[in-house]
């Protein structure tokens, strides 16, 4: 029966197959379009938009004494224009300048070889305006004296006396983006709210208008994007929705996204060109794969219920994986995360010994080493689904490795066991790679060579060596430990495999620490070589590769509260009275005063009915009602402002951010709480 039902359906394809074609061919390529619009709207909003330049300009016209003496005296302090002309370097604008409170400029970098915006009048420029009402503001315009598009960065100047001297500008070259909109050979454009092209593929669209794409309420600034701002693209139509566009006589299909900027909504519009008579030959090829269907289906049937009952069976067991590392990452990182913030709260009190300050610190470590090794189970699972980030930026390699080195100091010292670091004359101090990764994989390098060694030394060597013209960073990590032989190295590097059955026993660990290691190496394009002999010892040689230095150092310092949180009341969701007594008091400590709690999140959403809360931290998973559903409720119930809901989870698998956005909330902080991160998170919604 079910070899008849099949010849049928293959008969029933064959047949109606031309009338599906046309749907099909539109909706792949509709698809495929959708995908790669996404990520290049990610790329221009993080890369030119929400970038470095926003808080440079900020924390400059913050805190520059040179900038605000210039504004006093009304002209450029000499030491001002080095400070500008190497900021521009540094970043790569276009443009750093100074505006007196007039609108008048006093000090520029310069532009065109010689030339310099000292004493232009910018008094009219909506970034200027809003300067001076005390915002920051991001501003995308044509530039009046210069004629090249650029983003305006500005931010107002302040007295010691709090009054507004000026305004600070950085603007950034908007030029790249047409290099970024140019990487496809599709028509990509990038249009304003007011439905004025800004960037496109096509040369000849800038900075005409498109109707289809405007805000009706909204009128167009001639003087930011010029006179042709008022003139429409000719042969740009619609058809079939928005998803069809002709123009000049070819059919393209027609794609866009909404982004978000500042509070404007722009648009970036994608355009395919899609060819109709591609109908009769895909109709054609898919009528012959037809009939060799026809014949092929009796086996492909037998073959594909076979399949079938394989592949339920691995997704079963694929889900019960994926449940028991969530339940694990949750169940052991939920004390863990209480022990850790208490540990916190007790290392800040006062009139503590040294002995007693000591043990806590042995608590604090023991509790985050068993916390690495929850992280060592979450990135293979990471590592598994391919979603294992590398962030490639500017740091201080030193500050890395003592970093890294500074906790197994203290342990090696417990075991008798001398330790040694070589650093080379010639290691650079800035290089340029993922500083947690390497980190990573020299926590786990260094906790297994001093993990296994009982008697003797171990030792970390770090240079530089130059291979076919290409810089490598060279650590070579050396211990007397207890060494394995050549048999057993292959499954040193098979996950929750070690050497033999009784060193998980004895030494403890999961047996992933060198799986991870070795797909970090290979995810930074590096190599590696392990040595090691039974009984002498192991040498490890790691080879990442250095990027050049970008010139701007991503400084990791104390975040600071960038609002009053005295004036927000906050409301806490959590079944853990520990973790609960933890949050509260982080909160207090950074300023929160209107604090109250929920035990579970039928509570939280009492709570919330008869309060009014302008932030809601919620556990994910407790009693009565889980914080997902809870946070599903509150949304539906909200009326006028809507809270601010940042989970509260243990679970740091790979999609759990994505779940809670789902489920309606802001975003998610992971136990236990980091306060820098939590500090930057919150000022992020509320600076």
């Amino acid at each position: 029966m079910k070899f008849a039902l099949a010849n049928l359906i293959v008969l029933l394809i064959g047949v109606t197959g031309y009338f599906f074609v046309r749907e099909r061919l539109v909706g792949d390529l509709y698809k495929r379009q959708r995908v790669e619009l996404n990520q290049l709207a990610q790329i221009v909003r993080s890369t030119f938009f929400y970038n470095h330049a926003y808080s440079l300009a900020k924390n400059i016209a913050r805190l520059d004494e040179d900038l605000k003496l210039s504004l006093k005296k009304n002209q450029m302090h000499p030491k001002l224009a080095n400070k500008l002309q190497l900021l521009r370097e540094d970043i790569g604008a276009s443009i750093v300048y100074v505006i007196n409170r007039g609108g008048k400029t006093i000090a520029s970098t310069r532009y065109d070889e010689d030339k310099s915006l000292i004493g232009e009048n910018y008094g009219f420029r909506p970034y200027f305006i809003e300067a001076m009402k005390g915002r920051p503001y991001v501003y995308a315009a044509l530039g009046v004296t210069t004629k090249l598009r650029g983003i305006y960065y500005s931010a107002p100047v302040y007295s010691d006396k709090n009054e507004i001297l000026g305004v600070f500008v950085i603007k950034m070259n908007a030029e790249s983006f047409d290099f970024i909109l140019n990487s496809s050979t599709d028509i990509y454009s990038l249009v304003t709210e007011a439905g004025v092209v800004f960037s496109s593929s096509r040369k000849d669209w800038l900075f005409y208008n498109m109707p289809h794409f405007k805000d009706p309420n909204l009128k167009i600034d001639i003087y930011q994007f010029g006179n042709r701002s008022e003139d429409t693209i000719s042969d740009l139509r619609y058809s079939d929705g928005d998803k069809i566009a002709k123009y000049k006589n070819k059919d393209y299909i027609s794609d866009y996204v909404k982004i978000n900027i500042y509070g404007e909504v722009w648009t970036l519009l994608s355009l395919s060109e899609y060819d109709s008579r591609m109908h009769f030959f895909v109709f054609s090829i898919y009528g012959l794969s037809c009939v060799i269907v026809f014949f092929l289906a009796n086996a492909l049937v037998y073959s594909f219920e076979r399949l079938r009952e394989s592949l339920k069976d691995a997704k079963q067991a694929n889900e019960a994986k994926s449940i028991f590392l969530a339940n694990t990452s949750h169940e052991v990182r939920t004390p863990i995360a209480g022990i850790i913030g208490l540990i916190g709260i007790l290392e800040e009190e006062e009139n503590l010994s040294e002995n007693v300050l000591d043990k806590l610190r042995l608590i604090n470590g023991l509790s985050n080493n068993l916390s690495q090794i929850i992280n060592d189970i979450l990135d293979y699972s990471k590592i598994e689904a391919g979603k294992l980030d590398i962030d490639y930026i500017d740091f201080n390699l030193r500050d890395v490795i003592d970093t890294q080195l500074t906790p197994f100091l203290f342990i090696a010292g417990k075991k008798n066991i001398q330790t040694e670091l070589y650093y080379s004359e010639h290691l650079p101090g800035l290089v340029n790679s993922d500083p947690h990764r390497i980190g990573q994989i020299l926590t786990n390098v260094l906790s297994n060579a001093v993990k296994f060694t009982n008697v003797g030394k171990v030792e970390l060597a770090v240079d530089t060596i130059e291979i076919e013209n290409v810089k490598y960073i060279e650590f070579i990590c050396r211990d007397s430990g207890i060494g394995v032989s050549k048999k057993e190295i292959q499954k040193l590097f098979q996950s929750f495999s070690q050497a033999d059955s009784s060193t998980s026993r004895r030494f403890g660990g999961t047996g992933l620490g060198l799986v991870i290691t070795k797909e970090l190496i290979r995810l930074l394009n590096g190599h590696y070589k392990f040595e090691s002999e039974e009984g002498v010892g192991t040498t490890f040689t790691i080879r990442i590769p250095l990027l050049a230095p970008q010139g701007m150092v991503r400084i990791v310092e104390e975040q600071r509260i960038q609002f009053d949180p005295s004036k927000y009341s906050v409301l806490i969701a959590e079944d853990n009275p520990i973790n609960m007594t933890v949050a509260k008091k982080l909160l207090e400590k950074m300023g929160f005063t209107l604090i109250e709690m929920a035990n579970n999140g039928a509570e939280a959403y009492d709570k919330f009915l008869r309060g009014d809360f302008d932030i809601i931290f919620m556990d994910c998973q407790m009693p009565v009602m889980s914080g997902y559903t809870a946070t599903q409720k509150i949304r539906e119930h909200e009326k006028g402002k809507k809270a601010i809901i940042i989970a509260l989870t243990a679970n740091a698998m790979v999609g759990e951010r994505e779940k809670c956005v789902a489920f309606g909330m802001n975003d998610y902080v992971s136990k236990p709480i980091n306060r820098n991160k939590l500090t930057a998170l919150l000022n992020e919604f509320f600076s």
